[in-house]
This record gives C-alpha cells, sequence and structure tokens, in this order.
C-alpha cells in the first residue's frame, strides 16, 4: 500500500500560479505582451513542467489573466452610482491597460461558457455594473452598454476613432449615451 500526500496549494516558491500572473501582468504591463509559459517560468523561477500544472496551455494562462482582469475592471466600476461612474470607470482601465483589455476581449466563447474563474469574474463585473445602474437594470440595458463601450474603446485603440485623449473619449461616450 502507497501512501499518497494531499496536493499542496503552495510550493517552496510560494503560490506558484499568483506568482506567475503577477509576472505576467507586469510584462503586460511593461512590454505590451503577455510572455511565453516558458519565460513566464524562468521569471518565477520554476521549470516549466511545474508550470504547466497550473496552466495546462497558453489559453489557460490567457483564461486567467483575462479573469484577473475583469476582477479588476469590476473593482473599478463597483461603487458607482450611474451610467456616467460605469463609462468613466470602463474606459480609463481600458486605455490604461491596454494589452489586459484586448486579453480580456479575445477569450472565446468557450472561456467564458465553462464553468470558471474567468466566467466567474465576468459575471461579477456585470454585477458591478449592474449595481452601479440600479437593480432594475433590464440585461438589455447593461448589454446596450457594455456594447457601445467596448466599441467605442476598440475604435479608439485602433485608430478609427480619433479623440485625442482619455477624457475625449469619456465625453464622446457620454455624449452617445444620452437620449437622442
Amino acid at each position: 500500500m502507497t501512501d499518497t500526500l494531499p496536493q499542496r496549494e503552495t510550493y517552496r516558491h510560494g503560490d506558484v500560479a499568483t506568482q506567475a500572473l503577477d509576472r505576467a501582468m507586469e510584462s503586460m504591463a511593461q512590454t505590451g505582451g503577455v510572455p511565453s509559459l516558458r519565460a513566464l517560468a524562468k521569471a518565477v523561477g520554476v521549470t516549466h513542467a511545474a508550470l504547466y500544472r497550473h496552466f495546462d496551455s497558453r489559453n489557460a494562462l490567457l483564461d486567467a489573466l483575462a479573469g484577473r482582469g475583469f476582477d479588476r475592471l469590476a473593482e473599478r466600476i463597483q461603487g458607482g452610482r450611474n451610467r456616467a461612474d460605469v463609462i468613466d470607470a470602463y474606459v480609463r482601465f481600458a486605455l490604461s491597460n491596454p494589452t489586459l483589455y484586448g486579453t480580456m476581449m479575445t477569450r472565446s466563447n468557450r472561456s467564458f461558457g465553462e464553468a470558471g474563474t474567468l466566467s466567474s469574474a465576468f459575471a461579477r463585473t456585470l454585477s458591478a455594473v449592474r449595481g452601479a445602474l440600479g437593480d432594475d437594470a433590464e440585461d438589455r440595458d447593461i448589454q446596450a452598454l457594455w456594447v457601445m463601450l467596448h466599441g467605442a474603446v476598440s475604435l479608439h485603440g485602433n485608430g478609427i476613432l480619433q479623440t485625442p485623449s482619455e477624457s475625449a473619449l469619456i465625453r464622446f461616450v457620454s455624449d452617445l449615451d444620452k437620449p437622442v
């Protein structure tokens, strides 16, 4: 009979998954890119095999990063009291974290559909938006606001929507959001 030891959440290197995500976030902010799993393992001080215990593929890493991004966006939106606060928080977050925002918005339907960190983080973000708009806000209204924000930020980021600054983009989106 062999004894099996319980799986540990932390290792002598500490919480490898958290350290890897922290390093990947730093890299995204500094270089505008997501490091490879091998480079990330080296930065954390573990073998790439050890890192694969936490992220079995690049997509798993990207999903975890996107989940962190949605949590951070939810934190920014939380406490908002109205649509203007949501617009301000969303635009400022997206423009100050362009690589992370891009990662969040390019995850596959499969990633969002699976129960897990990404799906839960996205749900928390939508809950924060609902909290700012009011509990009686309809799903369609939340979706319309999200689509407008995502579209404006994406067009701005691609240089198609030529708003000269973050505040100009916020004013533009706020003007679009007013009833005609």
